[in-house]
């Protein structure tokens, strides 16, 4: 009797070690292949031009996304466009991310 009990208890955490395996192979594989940080997100984006008096902070306001916090979409411009400053110049064109799916 006693040989029964151990080999159901063997067969258990060799169950319970399966799925656990399994949970965690489906949670790295989200984390790698869904997660936006490894270049899955798509972003759509508009041109904008500057016109005399436009700040960075306008623009964003104006055309960014309207879930995102502005200061993101302003670091998102500025890496996109390749601008090291805020500066930014009448007549100059920028993409604004202006959709995150």
């Amino acid at each position: 009797m006693s040989n029964y009990i151990l080999i159901k208890r063997k067969k258990y955490k060799i169950k319970i070690t399966f799925i656990l395996l399994f949970l965690f192979c489906i949670v790295t594989f989200s984390a790698i292949f869904i997660s936006p940080a490894f270049g899955t997100q798509k972003q759509k984006f508009i041109e904008v031009e500057v016109n005399p008096g436009d700040t960075l902070w306008k623009i964003a306001k104006e055309n960014g996304p309207d879930n995102q916090d502005i200061r993101k979409t302003i670091y998102y411009i500025k890496k996109y466009n390749g601008l090291k400053t805020s500066y930014i110049y009448s007549g100059q064109k920028l993409k604004v991310p202006v959709y995150f799916e």
